[in-house]
């Protein structure tokens, strides 16, 4: 594949994190091939900015590196714990829910994208939720993880409309 890696491009195009379109369609792009894997059956195991491929026509996203396929062949003591590998792979032997283990991986992802800049407020519980040391408390898969993003920009939709009201109600009072 013809392209960079997330991490590179971000490196070599700092003013990349002022793009909130650019950053929301690169995390839905994520989302989409991690929903498409998970509904394969497969996991990828290893989400990390290394391992994303941003392609040089259109920056199209590509997961490369899957540990799906060494699965059984991981020990846990194997993996680097470089923040994007959910806890549990270094406390099991055998992980219960490894679509759990993409989804705390994809809550790093984010924030990691975010970390220059502010984390937009419809991502703060998600990646809450998603960073949980216990599995059970993660959304159970993309799905899930897309509906608490959706539910958090519709409060903070409703929050800009309240604040829009009061202050042309403050500005009609003279205050």
């Amino acid at each position: 594949v013809n392209g960079v890696t997330l991490e590179t491009y971000l490196f070599d195009n700092p003013s990349f994190v002022t793009d909130v379109a650019e950053m929301e369609r690169i995390v839905n792009e994520v989302m989409d091939v991690l929903a498409y894997l998970h509904k394969q059956g497969v996991c990828h195991l290893d989400l990390h900015p290394r391992n994303i491929l941003l392609t040089k026509s259109g920056h199209t996203v590509k997961l490369t590196n899957p540990l799906f396929a060494y699965a059984h062949l991981i020990h846990p003591l194997s993996l680097a714990p470089n923040g994007y590998v959910a806890p549990e792979w270094f406390s099991q032997m055998v992980v219960a829910d490894p679509i759990r283990s993409d989804i705390y991986s994809l809550g790093s992802l984010i924030e990691y994208l975010y970390d220059m800049g502010t984390l937009p407020y419809r991502y703060r519980r998600v990646v809450k939720l998603a960073k949980s040391p216990d599995p059970s408390l993660r959304p159970a898969g993309i799905k899930a993880f897309r509906r608490i993003v959706s539910q958090a920009r519709r409060v903070q939709l409703v929050a800009k409309g309240i604040l829009c009201i009061v202050m042309t109600l403050l500005v009609c009072m003279g205050i």
